[in-house]
């Protein structure tokens, strides 16, 4: 079952790449920009499903891809890359100048098949296509903070925030939780 642990930025949700999964349901209508840290257990993971099954957000063979988006600019720590190593937390953001609508949103599992082993944390929606500076900032935001989640930072245009912190999660089964948006 997944498992809050040390996170990134506060607490983040482990995740045993065979059935857990946060299924927030009904996301934001109107989806530019998709950021959040990950600690993959391998090169091939699985981590933000916006509709259920078109359009997600998945690493294979260490290559972060963003399937179903429209011209996507894909970011790792900070700069343009779409390479991702496994057992490192490492900050992935994914913008597009074509709004997704989060009609079938979860955490940890992509096409409703695929799971994430690995740990995810400070999951974040913005309405927008964020800059290479506030992606940049959004990054170096966890260099300087231990065990505090930046709820005040880069607000504009953010339409969907999960902390994935122990007090923001809410089990529904021994697999599947609900995370609280304090967006």
């Amino acid at each position: 079952a997944t498992t809050p642990t040390a996170g990134k930025l506060g607490q983040a949700l482990n995740f045993d790449g065979t059935n857990d999964y946060v299924d927030v349901g009904t996301g934001p209508t109107s989806v530019n920009s998709v950021s959040f840290w990950v600690y993959p257990e391998t090169t091939t993971e699985y981590f933000v499903n916006l509709t259920g099954t078109t359009d997600f957000v998945w690493v294979n063979g260490g290559t972060v891809t963003a399937t179903g988006f429209s011209s996507p600019t894909i970011y790792v720590d900070g700069v343009v890359s779409s390479t991702l190593v496994a057992n490192r937390w490492q900050h992935v953001a994914v913008t597009t100048a074509t709004s997704e609508n989060a009609s079938n949103l979860d955490m940890g599992r992509t096409s409703d098949v695929d799971y994430l082993q690995g740990k995810m944390d400070d999951v974040r929606l913005y309405s927008r296509a964020l800059s290479v500076a506030e992606i940049k900032l959004l990054y170096q935001s966890a260099q300087s903070q231990f065990n505090v989640s930046p709820v005040n930072r880069l607000t504009k245009g953010l339409v969907g925030y999960w902390t994935l912190d122990g007090k923001d999660t809410n089990w529904t089964s021994a697999t599947a939780g609900t995370a609280k948006d304090i967006s």
